[in-house]
């Protein structure tokens, strides 16, 4: 077994960092931005459908979304790999955008359950536009591609800064 020094893996990681960044500063803004947009649905999801009902339908629309996301997810790669790297991003970015605007042109309505179906739906929906995982892997590996004088093991480690972004998020 190798054991590299402490400052040996502190300046790998550095540079991991350095060439990735973009690709987590994306992770992490769209992990908080499609959490933050949901919270206010979260108390009318409560009243409308009752607190013993209400973690299933947001349990049962997460998962629909996550599922959506891992069949999609190697398209938008290959896409990616294919050179459209700016159409999966631009795909990620606006996948959160599609409830908002629907609810803008949703039923008028005193009773918020037909409001909360409609975003669910289009929720559910844009998990069809892929995953931001994929599409930060494709934009971390352009930049390790682009990088001058990475490794294996900065790849490596570029890789799990990435990952580790999702979590924080």
């Amino acid at each position: 077994i190798r054991v590299m020094s402490a400052s040996v893996q502190l300046r790998t990681t550095l540079h991991a960092l350095r060439v990735v960044y973009p690709a987590m500063a994306l992770i992490l803004v769209y992990e908080m931005t499609t959490k933050m947009f949901k919270t206010p649905l979260i108390s009318a999801t409560a009243k409308s459908y009752g607190k013993e009902h209400a973690p299933l339908v947001q349990g049962l629309v997460a998962v629909a979304i996550l599922f959506l996301k891992v069949l999609t997810a190697p398209v938008w790669g290959r896409l990616a790999d294919a050179g459209f790297p700016r159409l999966t991003l631009a795909a990620a970015v606006i996948a959160p955008l599609v409830p908002c605007v629907a609810i803008l042109f949703g039923p008028d309505s005193t009773d918020a359950r037909p409001v909360i179906i409609l975003f669910n739906l289009t929720y559910v929906l844009s998990g069809l536009c892929g995953a931001p995982l994929a599409v930060a892997f494709n934009l971390a590996k352009s930049l390790l591609k682009d990088s001058s004088a990475t490794t294996s093991l900065v790849t490596a480690r570029a890789m799990l800064l990435v990952m580790s972004c999702v979590p924080l998020g």
